[in-house]
């Protein structure tokens, strides 16, 4: 099998609508978002989020389920990015 991965990913933080005191840490390639009280909080949580959601989909696939990958956030977060802070 033939996996092609990609080199980056793109990730934005902000502050959680819900929660004010809470970051979120949005990976836009694939819609998925951890929080926490900082950013490193936050990115840990993504982390974790990205390793369940890829080992459902491997499993998945190794049962020869067609399961597919999560798709790219809304677009209104891609136009946020454009003009977001780069963290480096």
């Amino acid at each position: 099998m033939i996996v092609k991965v990609r080199e980056e990913v793109f990730i934005l933080f902000y502050q959680s609508a819900e929660d004010k005191k809470r970051i979120v840490a949005h990976c836009l390639d694939y819609d998925l978002v951890g929080t926490g009280d900082d950013l490193m909080g936050a990115f840990e949580e993504l982390e974790d989020v990205i390793q369940v959601q890829f080992k459902a989909w491997a499993s998945l696939r190794n049962r020869g389920k067609n399961a597919r990958m999560p798709k790219r956030a809304q677009r209104r977060y891609w136009d946020v990015l454009k003009t977001a802070q780069k963290l480096s």
